[in-house]
């Protein structure tokens, strides 16, 4: 697994722009849940239009990114932090999280394949997305297109549980076709050319 760090600086024009659609998908007054990531990373630098969001994470970079606007209502989990993401997760980041609902959860995936879902390298982070999945009334794939057709060790869940993918327009024709059959909304962006 690599580290966040390293992480950011990889295909970082396709997640800039998969940052800014995503957040497109947000409405003034929502409760959103955004994952640790550096693609979630860049739907909270996305945030500026908004006047009330609620915003839940379990990402230390993203609480200080959602902070900076001082205007939203932010609630970072508690947990165990991972150093190599910057995450927290564990029985007390579920725990916690399991007190909420929320809107619109946006979700990281460090893997995705159409037959074996999307995974992890992290069991901890495996758990914590199920259960965000759980308590979200939408969820919102964000990914770049490097990591499709890619499997982790830890399983997050089937394809089905997911309402829309947000990727760059790397994304294979086929692998498209398949998701709206499932009744997947896709969003294929295109990066800036700078």
């Amino acid at each position: 697994e690599m580290n966040i760090r390293f992480k950011s600086l990889t295909h970082f024009r396709e997640k800039q722009a998969i940052g800014r659609a995503a957040a497109g998908l947000i409405e003034d007054g929502d409760t959103i849940l955004l994952d640790s990531g550096t693609t979630t990373f860049q739907v909270a630098a996305n945030l500026h239009k908004f006047k009330n969001l609620t915003i839940l994470t379990n990402a230390i970079n993203v609480a200080r990114e959602v902070l900076s606007y001082k205007r939203f209502n932010v609630i970072l989990l508690g947990g165990n932090i991972r150093n190599s993401s910057e995450s927290v997760v564990g029985a007390l980041a579920e725990s916690n999280l399991k007190m909420f609902y929320c809107d619109k959860l946006f979700l990281g995936v460090d893997s995705f394949n159409i037959e074996t879902g999307l995974s992890t390298p992290s069991v901890e982070e495996a758990n914590i997305n199920q259960i965000m999945i759980s308590r979200s009334r939408k969820t919102i794939a964000v990914f770049d297109s490097s990591k499709i057709n890619k499997r982790a060790l830890a399983f997050i869940a089937n394809v089905d549980k997911i309402d829309t993918v947000v990727t760059d327009d790397g994304m294979d024709k086929s692998v498209r076709s398949q998701l709206k059959a499932m009744n997947v909304e896709v969003m294929a962006v295109k990066p800036d050319l700078y």
